[in-house]
């Protein structure tokens, strides 16, 4: 069975929902319409499920690696370790830890890396790649920058692609600059408002291998206008952060023309504010349908 034929589950953890309880409402609201299992992380010590959570490989193998950020250095205390997580089911009943509930099969890699570093895409030729910010080699900086790439290649069963970090953000995660929308397709941010030196070395890198499509939001632009990439893809649907501004809705008809799937906004409340949004709060993966 191809995983894009399996069942698409979407988790959050206890954390999001005990102290962002109306987002957690609407995104619950949002995912029965769209007739999407979730789960809950249970015993998570933050919302950033994204980050920590396993990643799930082209053929539906899940890879678990060293989870330990310089930007929580002082503040462990943040750090969730999947082996001290248990999944619920939607109405609390109990799936066990990550073993009981993916199978005793994973890959582990000893790499730091976060899992919103992490975008996988497929090229134009039908190759497969991740997407990741540079900084996975500083945060990997006891070891060469080839050995990196080497045991990136091996685990992930990928080529990858190395975007340049944007130093004015501490957390060097691509899935605030690029998602993929399609095979051959990806969608950047609105870099060239915001940093035409970055925009062109990103271009640079992913035109030859993709169609890329850009969101531009003129002057309804403003500094959180970058969340609205950070969304959260459905099997029918694209939910997009809001953040009560006029860059949602231009954020949802671009994506909607984008991709062909309906966009519906769920504001974010003060997420945004923490630096994260949709895809770094949930964590989507496909299980086969039984």
């Amino acid at each position: 069975m191809e995983i894009a034929d399996k069942m698409l589950v979407v988790g959050f953890t206890d954390y999001l929902a005990r102290n962002n309880r109306m987002l957690v409402r609407g995104l619950k609201s949002l995912l029965l319409r769209y007739k999407t299992h979730y789960v809950v992380i249970k015993d998570a010590y933050d919302r950033w499920a994204r980050d920590f959570m396993p990643f799930q490989r082209n053929d539906g193998k899940f890879i678990v690696y060293k989870y330990a950020p310089d930007y929580l250095n002082g503040k462990e205390r943040y750090i969730t370790d999947v082996d001290d997580v248990t999944i619920l089911w939607h109405g609390g009943k109990s799936l066990g830890g990550i073993n009981d509930y993916l199978g005793p099969d994973l890959i582990h890699t000893d790499l730091k890396i976060d899992g919103g570093n992490l975008i996988s895409c497929v090229d134009k030729n039908g190759k497969n790649y991740i997407i990741m910010t540079d900084k996975v080699f500083l945060e990997n900086g006891s070891l060469k920058e080839d050995d990196v790439i080497e045991e990136l290649k091996t685990k992930f069963k990928s080529d990858f692609i190395f975007l340049p970090w944007d130093r004015r953000e501490p957390f060097g995660h691509t899935d605030g600059m690029v998602r993929s929308i399609g095979d051959g397709k990806l969608l950047i941010g609105n870099f060239k408002e915001d940093n035409p030196f970055l925009y062109e070395t990103i271009m640079s890198k992913l035109t030859p291998l993709f169609d890329v499509y850009e969101l531009s939001f003129g002057k309804n632009v403003s500094e959180n206008s970058w969340c609205h990439i950070n969304y959260l893809p459905l099997d029918d649907a694209i939910i997009v952060p809001g953040i009560g501004e006029n860059s949602d809705i231009i954020a949802c008809e671009q994506i909607e023309a984008f991709t062909g799937k309906r966009c519906e906004i769920l504001p974010m409340g003060n997420i945004v504010d923490w630096g994260g949004a949709l895809n770094c709060i949930t964590w989507d993966f496909k299980l086969p349908q039984n």
